[in-house]
């Protein structure tokens, strides 16, 4: 039985090979016929011409059909299609698109913790929630003792960025929050105020929301913006606080920060430390300090995502 199969295998591809050689052949000989022994105007030239034309077109497509460079044209042609950019920019499915391709991707060498890491993936590096970003954030930072009291330093900050949406009409709410942790039995000493506030070097109104829970003084505040692709934004504030309650001085990324700079400037007896967490590449410290007084710039080139950040650890 398997040799009259495979015998009756051979037949059918010969014949198949066979039938496309005779449409070819018999394709070249009506196309010829239909010049030499007929005039153009005879309606037989016309049904040898066309008939030729068809019998050879089918028996070219028939043998790249048959071939293995066909399926690979075939399929690039569609992934070309399907996958291109500008078809990609008209599609409604992009999110699940990207679901698909990363669980694939992720699956091959992380098939256990492929779910969470496509999850955090998508929670903390793309903007599905987010339509903006924060362009060169720049702060400067000033921290003196205060003589009343060396627990506490008072420190004067200008923070000046771009926030950057490449939709006009967006509505974008552009956040700030301090919390500051207080000696409870000293609760008048913690202090801050929002000294300027600008968006496109208009001045506008300063006034935080503060709330009190726990040993925690809280600020906040929040201004929606719109109709520009590019928003310059300059806050400058001033607080107070117990160190030994407040140890950490932290710029965490509420959203995606293409670049940051700071310029820090302290007392000569005050000994602190600079951090980077969670940053993909390495943080730049050049100490500028002098013999009056300490300073220190810190750069990072490149994007800063989501809960990353520069923080200052005080030594008390």
């Amino acid at each position: 039985m398997k040799f009259f199969s495979e015998w009756k295998s051979k037949i059918k591809n010969g014949l198949s090979s066979a039938a496309v050689f005779i449409y070819i052949v018999l394709g070249v000989i009506f196309i010829v016929a239909s010049f030499i022994w007929l005039d153009e105007k005879n309606i037989w030239y016309k049904i040898f011409y066309t008939v030729g034309t068809t019998m050879l077109a089918g028996g070219v497509f028939g043998s790249i059909a048959k071939s293995s460079q066909f399926t690979d044209i075939f399929s690039k042609i569609l992934r070309d299609i399907i996958y291109g950019k500008e078809h990609l920019d008209n599609r409604s499915d992009l999110e699940q698109i990207w679901e698909n391709v990363t669980e694939v991707l992720s699956k091959k060498k992380f098939n256990k913790i492929n779910g969470e890491m496509q999850k955090n993936i998508k929670k903390y590096f793309l903007p599905v929630d987010h339509d903006y970003y924060y362009d060169n954030f720049n702060i400067d930072i000033n921290i003196e003792y205060d003589d009343d009291d060396r627990d506490y330093v008072i420190v004067k900050e200008i923070t000046t960025f771009n926030l950057v949406c490449e939709d006009e009409k967006q509505k974008i709410k552009n956040q700030f929050s301090c919390i500051i942790k207080m000696d409870m039995s000293k609760m008048s000493g913690t202090k801050y105020s929002l000294n300027k506030l600008q968006f496109n070097s208009i001045d506008h109104d300063g006034k935080c929301v503060s709330t009190v829970e726990g040993n925690k003084y809280i600020f906040k505040y929040e201004k929606e913006l719109t109709g520009k692709k590019y928003h310059q934004i300059r806050r400058e504030d001033e607080k107070r606080f117990n160190i030994k309650y407040n140890p950490i001085k932290s710029q965490i990324a509420v959203w995606v920060y293409n670049n940051i700079r700071m310029d820090i400037t302290y007392p000569k007896d005050l000994d602190l430390e600079i951090r980077g967490l969670g940053l993909l590449n390495e943080l730049s410290i050049d100490d500028k300090a002098n013999k009056v007084i300490n300073r220190k710039v810190v750069e990072y080139k490149g994007l800063i995502y989501k809960n990353q950040g520069v923080f200052i650890l005080f030594k008390a």
